[in-house]
């Protein structure tokens, strides 16, 4: 993050953080552990904390967008995550796609393509388009 602030391409107030799946839980980690950002989105990202938030830490804002049929990740840690955000005073969206699987953001199906991926053009026409929801979201 230091070399990062020093470009001069880069407002040091203005950096945010973006992961797909295990980048997403990698971004997820880094807002619990208090790091100098403005916001982090997670795309299907995995929810577990390698150390949990403490209560005032999460500087950053949060975008959390899951699909409600993710297999890899289950309604209890789903609750546990929003608990966790909570208890810590984050300041946090968590968006659930119903019957969106993981991986929906991928055009190209990386795994079972019946079981999986649910793709996004699929996705986008069932809820209203996951990128509005990024676009909206003000760090």
């Amino acid at each position: 993050m230091d070399f990062l602030k020093t470009q001069p391409m880069v407002d040091p107030g203005e950096i945010a953080a973006i992961g797909y799946c295990f980048g997403g839980g990698v971004v997820l980690n880094m807002a619990r552990q208090g790091i100098d950002l403005k916001g982090v989105a997670s795309f299907h990202g995995n929810l577990a904390a390698v150390k949990p938030a403490q209560h005032g830490a999460v500087k950053a804002k949060l975008l959390v967008l899951h699909g409600g049929d993710d297999k890899f990740t289950t309604a209890e840690q789903v609750d546990e995550f929003k608990r966790e955000m909570k208890d810590a005073g984050a300041d946090f969206q968590f968006i659930t796609y119903p019957g969106a699987k993981h991986g929906f953001t991928n055009r190209m199906p990386t795994h079972t393509p019946r079981n999986s991926i649910f793709r996004l053009d699929i996705t986008q026409r069932r809820t209203g388009n996951h990128g509005k929801n990024s676009k909206s979201f003000s760090a």
